[in-house]
């Protein structure tokens, strides 16, 4: 890829640039699915990834990686092909929050190994890295994944209901026109309203603005700047694992 250009077309970046974390993916997935069945360290999986597969780069993006699969917080995967155990991230900050990679482990969910399942195996390309095969170009995944979880760069594409993507393909298989699909997070509790073809108007905390950026505006708002004047006065958290509750007292007459 040539970064010394100030553009590149939206083929290229994906198919060049984007697809280098996808492809993160692929051998992470390779991995376990050949070596383990348990529980391993998030530490010792990245070990197994540069022992095993034709992987070339530094070990802290694989933690960064594996960490964003494990993801299951509101706002990140609807889908996490892998289960974590211990601390990997919370809405809070965005998963940025999650512990060290050498105190916290994943496993395989059944759920992953029939998303990709072990019979297409035979049908894959596997890679050549100095004569000896590693992973797959790519898996087979029975949906859409790019649909249910996020991978790489600050991109967003919106979530959506992994129910409304199955529904939809066998409507493609049968010759029917897809049903449109809107965003859709496990977990979340709000609304997601249809403005216009381009525009959704959400209730509850707003997708992907985590709690501590959140107060961090709260904070603003009840200081306020040489431009706007403070218009709150206090705010209270009464949030749990799983939800956001804000508290919010405004100043008289801000309502």
């Amino acid at each position: 890829m040539n970064h010394d250009v100030n553009e590149i077309t939206i083929t290229d970046f994906i198919n060049k640039e984007l697809i280098l974390f996808s492809r993160a993916d692929n051998i992470l997935l390779y991995t376990c699915f050949k070596n383990f069945k348990n529980e391993i360290k998030v530490s010792s999986l990245v070990g197994a990834v540069l022992e095993q597969a034709a992987y070339h780069h530094g070990d802290a993006g694989l933690q960064q990686t594996i960490i964003a699969m494990a993801h299951d917080f509101v706002g990140s995967n609807n889908i996490n092909v892998l289960h974590g155990e211990g601390q990997f991230g919370t809405r809070a900050q965005g998963g940025k929050d999650a512990a060290s990679a050498r105190y916290i482990s994943v496993t395989i969910p059944a759920l992953t190994r029939n998303i990709f399942h072990p019979q297409d195996d035979a049908l894959l390309t596997y890679c050549d890295d100095d004569g000896q095969l590693m992973e797959p170009e790519l898996y087979l995944a029975i949906l859409p994944m790019i649909l249910g979880i996020g991978t790489g760069w600050s991109s967003f594409i919106p979530n959506y209901n992994s129910r409304d993507i199955v529904n939809n393909l066998k409507r493609l298989i049968n010759d029917e026109e897809p049903i449109p699909m809107h965003p859709w997070y496990r977990g979340f509790q709000g609304d997601i309203e249809q403005i216009n073809m381009e525009k959704y108007k959400v209730s509850e905390l707003p997708i992907r603005v985590w709690i501590q950026n959140y107060k961090k505006q709260l904070e603003q708002w009840i200081a306020g700047t040489e431009k706007v004047a403070s218009w709150i006065q206090e705010y209270k958290e009464n949030h749990t694992t799983t939800t956001v509750d804000f508290t919010v007292r405004l100043s008289e007459g801000k309502l």
